[in-house]
């Protein structure tokens, strides 16, 4: 029996795609067992395990299974891992450095790891809410100058390095910082120094409400210079500021050099703006 051209046509383009589904089910992406994996283009990855009683140990080894996949991981720019029962950030995390983005929301995570993000100098945004973690150590966030959003809220945050948001060399385009919902009791004057990097038309964006702050340090030995451009937002709602002045009291500022606006024991909103 003979076989028209346009038959054989037809049963090569069917091995063809055989063979290319065969391919592809080959670099599938593993997911870790009882999670859901989404990707919606080879730059994104989304882990969520809903809550699902999982062994961490067992977990941490199937992300890093999956993270170590490096037809997966060389185009990688958004990864997101959520509601699981993590305690640390899994290492093969810490070498994804081409990430843009990193979502760690929703887990149970205690701590950072030391030296995780700081090889990942095109990270633009890091969120870590509704964790468990209670310290940002110096070091923690050295060198991200292309981060412009860090996100925080509520962990059980009651320490912060004295080094962490106190260089002015590193951070420079982080534009929000949200700590809100965390257990922090005093304040640096970190965040006149995160305003150095504002301007009239981007303000540098704090938020601290829903702690419970009362004093203002400054072991840091900030000297203000006050010839220097600084715009800061700082809010400080449903903390325990008794008055404006404690603030530059603390951090041994003029008083006229910053504005307060809607102060009470629930509502306080510091602009810290100079020329």
């Amino acid at each position: 029996m003979s076989l028209s051209w346009s038959n054989v046509h037809g049963m090569w383009i069917n091995k063809w795609s055989l063979l290319a589904l065969m391919l592809a089910a080959t670099h599938a992406v593993k997911c870790p067992e009882m999670c859901d994996c989404q990707q919606p283009t080879d730059r994104q990855l989304r882990v969520d395990c809903r809550r699902r009683k999982m062994n961490e140990s067992v977990l941490a080894e199937e992300l890093d299974q999956l993270l170590s996949d490096t037809k997966l991981t060389r185009s990688l720019k958004s990864l997101q891992i959520s509601n699981t029962s993590l305690t640390q950030v899994p290492m093969s995390v810490c070498q994804l450095t081409n990430l843009t983005s990193l979502n760690l929301d929703h887990n149970r995570l205690t701590r950072l790891p030391d030296n995780c993000f700081t090889g990942m100098t095109a990270l633009q945004l890091l969120s870590a809410n509704n964790n468990n973690v209670t310290q940002l150590q110096d070091g923690l966030f050295d060198g991200l100058n292309s981060l412009t959003e860090l996100h925080f809220d509520q962990n059980q945050i009651k320490d912060i390095g004295l080094r962490v948001f106190s260089n002015e060399s590193d951070l420079v385009n982080l534009w929000h910082l949200s700590l809100n919902s965390n257990k922090l009791r005093s304040l640096e004057p970190w965040p006149v120094i995160r305003g150095l990097h504002g301007c009239q038309h981007q303000h540098v964006f704090i938020y601290l409400s829903d702690n419970i702050i009362s004093t203002f340090t400054n072991r840091i030995h900030w000297q203000f210079n006050y010839s220097t451009h600084n715009c800061a937002i700082l809010l400080l709602w449903r903390n325990h500021v008794r008055h404006i002045n404690d603030i530059a009291v603390g951090w041994g500022m003029k008083r006229h050099r910053f504005v307060a606006a809607g102060l009470s024991l629930s509502l306080t909103i510091v602009i810290l703006c100079s020329k």
